[in-house]
Formats: C-alpha cells, sequence, structure tokens
C-alpha cells in the first residue's frame, strides 16, 4: 500500500482506502495519481515514450486544480506575507510533480530510468527545500521533505522534518488545503514517522542490535497508534500497526 494524491482535491489518499477522506472521491476510477510511496512493478506505459499514459496527460489538471486551492487558501494571509507563501505553495507543488515523474521513471523499464529517476527525485528535495525556505512554517512542505528524505535513506533527516510537519500541524491545527482537515494530514505524518521507525529497526536487526531493533518498533507501534488516533480511516496506519504488533519481543 502507498499513498496517493486525489485530482480533485489534492489530499493524500492510501491506495487501500475505499475513498478519499477529503471530498469522497473513489480511488483510481476517478483518476487518482500514481503512487507516492515506493513503487510497485506496475507495468505502466512510460510517459516519456511518444504514447503516455493518461494519467501523465492529465496531470496539468490535477495541478492547476490543486494551486487554485492553494491561491484560495493563501489568500486569506496578510499581503505582506502573500507572495511568499503563494511561492512556496508553487515550489511545493512542483516538487509533487517531480516525485509523481520520478515513480513513472522508476516504472518505465527504460534503460535510463535509474538515471531519470535520481534526477527527478534531487529535484523533488530541492523544491521542498524551496518552499520551506519561503515559509518555514509550511508542514506539507516538511512532511514531503521527510518523506523524500525516507525514501532515499536519510532516516535521521526524515524523522526530522516530519516531526517539525507534526509540531506545526499540531499546534496551528491547519494545513495548506483548505479542503483537508489538519487531523487527516498529522495521520499521515504520524503513519510516514512510523515507517522511518520501522527502517531503523530493520537497520538494527541486521547488525543483530535486537534491544535497538524492539526499541525501534515500539516507537513505530506508538507512532501508528496516533495516527488511527487522528484518523481512524488511515488504512496504512492499520495495516502497519496489525502486521508489526506480533513482533513485539521477537528477536
Amino acid at each position: 500500500m502507498g499513498l496517493v494524491y486525489c485530482t480533485r482535491c489534492g489530499h493524500r489518499v492510501s491506495t487501500a482506502a475505499p475513498k478519499c477522506p477529503s471530498c469522497g472521491t473513489p480511488p483510481y476510477a476517478a483518476g487518482l495519481s500514481s503512487p507516492i510511496t515506493t513503487p510497485a512493478a506496475t507495468g505502466r506505459e512510460s510517459p516519456y515514450s511518444t504514447g503516455k499514459t493518461r494519467a501523465a496527460r492529465q496531470m496539468p489538471i490535477r495541478w492547476l486544480l490543486i494551486v487554485i486551492a492553494l491561491i484560495i487558501f493563501f489568500a486569506r494571509v496578510s499581503s505582506r506575507s502573500q507572495n511568499s507563501h503563494l511561492s512556496a505553495a508553487t515550489h511545493w507543488v512542483q516538487g509533487l510533480e517531480d516525485q509523481e515523474r520520478q515513480d513513472r521513471a522508476h516504472n518505465s523499464g527504460s534503460a535510463n530510468a535509474g538515471e531519470l529517476a535520481e534526477a527527478y527525485g534531487s529535484r523533488a528535495e530541492e523544491e521542498f527545500k524551496s518552499a520551506i525556505n519561503e515559509y518555514p512554517d509550511f508542514p506539507d512542505g516538511h512532511l514531503s521533505l521527510g518523506d523524500a528524505y525516507r525514501a532515499d535513506g536519510r532516516f535521521d533527516d526524515a524523522s526530522k522534518e516530519i516531526r517539525i510537519a507534526i509540531k506545526l500541524l499540531e499546534s496551528n491545527n491547519k494545513t495548506i488545503n483548505p479542503r483537508s482537515r489538519w487531523q487527516d494530514v498529522a495521520s499521515l505524518a504520524y503513519c510516514s514517522l512510523g515507517l522511518v521507525y520501522i527502517d531503523e529497526m530493520g537497520k538494527a536487526s541486521r547488525s543483530s542490535d535486537v534491544p535497538l531493533a524492539q526499541q525501534h518498533l515500539m516507537k513505530a507501534l506508538g507512532a501508528f497508534k496516533k495516527a488511527l488516533l487522528l484518523d481512524p480511516t488511515n488504512s496504512d496506519a492499520q495495516a502497519n500497526f496489525d502486521q508489526y504488533e506480533d513482533r513485539i519481543g521477537q528477536n
């Protein structure tokens, strides 16, 4: 299971969810974007070939809708900071688009797929950093950068950015998308943090450090629980909690 962006409202949605929790749009049948976590070998047509996929053709429309929602939100802030906030949102949307291209490059099967994916991944990270530089209190920007760091194996950096996102969401009780609940985004952030702990657990297990692995496991389960408290419909958090709960006390 992974996370996707709803084409109607831009809200993050689990691929296992029956519908978007923000606007109720059904998955895939309504044209949800491709997964933004670890891509699976789906055999989709490469968007870099002459015949692009339907999702690739819809990409400009999808991001246009997100940008419109962002403009509505940032129109509410003071005029002094409005330009920097809109600039941050533009960088963030570009980073999400680069992540989509990265996933498609991974699945394309072309000779230069790895090179393309790495280039798009690096560009996405830079866009998220630019968004945060423009608007340091941008929770979605920190969360996206944390997810990018985790995908790159930079677990300490990932944990730091995700924690910043959680702190901002819980302090301000809002997200940049006016059609999303901050609790839903915070739930996704806690789930991402739990997955960082799972990655750290695997790293400790490979080093035969059982006590450290168990510590990371307990932290992961705590993060998944928090995600479910914020959003009981977070199927990724539930699935991960169910999967790893039985591993408590195992070597």
